[in-house]
């Protein structure tokens, strides 16, 4: 019957996290399944202003930039093997 819900619910382009309930669940889904989700639906980097320079006489000046990575996913051993399944998948192979 879930499955079914899970079904009707990405039918209405809605975003559904599927898990098993156990122990740690909560964990995985805050620190992967979410960050994920966020990567795939919004813009995942910003670039933020890291330093500033600024020189006189010889005029110039300038900015340093750096990409920060918004949704740092931490990999669960789920997460990994599901990746790892589809890697496969595409490539028509397999692991053990």
């Amino acid at each position: 019957m879930l499955n079914a819900l899970e079904d009707a619910a990405r039918a209405q382009r809605w975003v559904v996290i599927s898990e098993t309930a156990r122990p740690g669940v909560a964990k995985e889904i805050a620190e992967t399944s979410i960050p994920g989700l966020l990567r795939d639906n919004s813009n995942p980097v910003d670039s933020v202003v890291t330093s500033a320079n600024v020189s006189a006489a010889g005029f110039g000046g300038g900015l340093s930039r750096e990409r920060v990575d918004r949704f740092p996913i931490e990999p669960s051993l789920r997460s990994a093997l599901t990746e790892l399944a589809q890697a496969m998948d595409q490539k028509e192979a397999g692991f053990y």
